[in-house]
């Protein structure tokens, strides 16, 4: 459907190994239908809680000299990630990573997200969280969770599907059928590890919905559509319900403007 079409990419970054093959991955899925890129950090550009000496040849810089370094770094790491095979355009923006990417994909009108997921387990995940799983759960568009293993080349042919007894899910599942084309869809039965599935069937994505409901053991461990993120070694696409809210009413405004 066009309405759901990648037209701009949002990619935030850390200027991680991890961030860098997000990107890549990002610029290669970008450059097959023609969409831009838009690549930000964010950051508070204030000391961090443990700063110490060894840190003020840093923060003794002025605010906005810290952003104008931040800003030639961010160049230089998408100039090294994707050179001209995409347009593209960069962003520093002072704030929390996952506030300035829900704001950013409001601001910039992105209708995809594509970022690196770092594997966090017990009391980190409690004290911190994960910005990639946040933004899973809070953003009003598609996400695609990248792991360092997963290949760079978003070559889309077998598609790992949960159920669709969900809108989130069914969401999912038309998004990425939209990514692919023509792709082989493998359902996830209940007795299934989607990991070890994925793997054996060769899935070059997995489509999952994303819902709302969150225990303190899922604070933990995390929900098992995070675990399926974390470990995945292909690239996870994730719906929750504002993108599903969000991509039901585009479908109605498309249609009711297309001609009969």
């Amino acid at each position: 459907m066009e309405t759901i079409r990648p037209k701009l990419i949002l990619l935030p970054t850390d200027f991680s190994p991890t961030a860098a093959h997000a990107l890549r991955y990002a610029a290669a899925l970008g450059g097959r239908f023609g969409a831009h890129l838009l690549v930000i950090y964010a950051d508070t550009f204030v000391p961090p809680v443990d700063y110490t000496i060894s840190a003020a040849g840093v923060f003794d810089l002025p605010r906005e000299e810290l952003i104008d370094v931040a800003r030639e770094e961010l160049q230089t790491f998408v100039e090294t990630n994707v050179g001209t095979a995409i347009p593209y355009d960069v962003r520093v923006v002072v704030g929390t990573p996952i506030n300035a990417i829900l704001g950013q994909v409001s601001e910039s009108g992105a209708n995809l997200i594509v970022m690196g997921t770092h594997g966090r387990t017990g009391l980190r995940r409690l004290l911190f969280g994960s910005v990639t799983e946040a933004v899973m759960r809070l953003a009003t568009v598609p996400v695609i969770a990248v792991n360092e293993s997963a290949p760079e080349t978003p070559e889309i042919e077998v598609i790992l599907r949960s159920d669709r007894s969900t809108p989130e899910s069914r969401a999912a599942i038309g998004y990425a059928g939209v990514l692919a084309d023509r792709a082989r869809f493998v359902d996830i039965a209940e007795t299934d590890d989607p990991i070890e599935r994925a793997r054996r069937e060769g899935a070059d994505m997995i489509a999952l919905g994303v819902t709302d409901e969150r225990s303190l053991a899922d604070a933990l461990r995390g929900t098992a559509v995070e675990r399926i993120v974390q470990h995945s070694l292909c690239p996870v696409l994730t719906v929750n319900h504002f993108a599903a809210s969000r991509a039901r009413r585009e479908k109605r405004s498309y249609e009711l403007a297309s001609p009969a």
